[in-house]
Parts: structure tokens; C-alpha cells; sequence
């Protein structure tokens, strides 16, 4: 068997890198049309993104969201429900401990936000 050409392996990449770009736009136009509040969090809680309809509702930017956690955008009451039901959430789906109950962890918080801020 030859190793695949130079030109073939070009244009083999080339056409993935279009399908990745379709799927981004894609995904991108989804979440930021959707009328609920999108966001994610990493494992220690903090945000790592979030549609514009979430930042509007808490009249925040962006940019001032990413990296914080609840604790650093709301009252403390609220900030530690929030956190209490992530973990609830996380136990739940983490009885596994694998990468996949992590990205599920972190799915269900963003329901978990989304519920308080309907």
C-alpha cells in the first residue's frame, strides 16, 4: 500500500477544515438563535461560554462572564443553590467517572441555570 499523495492528502484536509467551519457556523447560528440561555461550565463551575440571550438576562457582557463563577456574578444565596445543584446534577451523572459523564455534568448545569433564569 502507497502512501496517500501530497495533492490528495491537501485536499483531504482542505474539505475537512470546510466541514469543520460549517459545523462551528452552524452550532454558532443555533445557540445564539435559540430562545433560551445557553451557557457552559467547566468542572470547577467556571463559565466558559454563554449565548447573547444569557447575557442579557443578567446584563452582562461576555467577556466579564468567562472564567468566573457563580459566586462572582450573584448573591451568595443564589450562587450556592446554583452550586449545590451542580454537584447534585454531577453525582447523578458522574457515577461512572468518565469523560463523557463529565460533558454531561456540565450540559446539566447549563439546564440548571436555565431554569433559573427562565
Amino acid at each position: 500500500m502507497s502512501a496517500p499523495s501530497p495533492l490528495n492528502e491537501a485536499q483531504r484536509l482542505a474539505a475537512l477544515e470546510e466541514r469543520l467551519r460549517n459545523t462551528e457556523a452552524f452550532y454558532q447560528a443555533l445557540v445564539e438563535t435559540l430562545p433560551q440561555n445557553i451557557l457552559r461550565k467547566d468542572l470547577q463551575g467556571r463559565f466558559t461560554f454563554a449565548n447573547r440571550k444569557f447575557c442579557q438576562s443578567i446584563g452582562k457582557p461576555l467577556d466579564e462572564l468567562i472564567g468566573k463563577t457563580d459566586f462572582d456574578l450573584f448573591p451568595q444565596e443564589l450562587a450556592a443553590k446554583n452550586a449545590g445543584d451542580a454537584r447534585r446534577w454531577c453525582r447523578f451523572f458522574t457515577s461512572g467517572a468518565n469523560f463523557e459523564a463529565s460533558v454531561i455534568c456540565t450540559f446539566f448545569r447549563s439546564l440548571i441555570v436555565e431554569n433559573i433564569f427562565p
